[in-house]
């Protein structure tokens, strides 16, 4: 299970357009999300970035995110039928 703040972290890193900065996110999340191979930290040029897996983009659209570029699921509408009035 998640703690709040690997989630966040998690959204953090998904909601870049890219790889994010390393720096940007706090490491003990970081490192229980890429254990949990939820991200990648690669190093590349002495820059440590990280993304989001396939299984961390799962587990956002288990809790009702979606990957950027694909529309969320629609939340489910409640319509309500016009009140009938007394004397029909």
């Amino acid at each position: 299970m998640l703690s709040p703040h690997e989630i966040a972290t998690l959204l953090l890193a998904a909601a870049s357009l890219g790889p994010i900065d390393a720096d940007a996110l706090e490491s003990p999340d970081l490192a229980a999300l890429e254990q949990a191979r939820l991200v990648q930290v690669a190093v590349a040029e002495g820059q440590t970035k990280v993304s989001v897996t396939e299984d961390g983009h799962r587990v956002l659209q288990r809790l009702g995110l979606s990957r950027s570029g694909i529309e969320p699921a629609e939340a489910p509408r409640l319509s309500l039928a016009p009140a009938k009035s007394a004397g029909t």
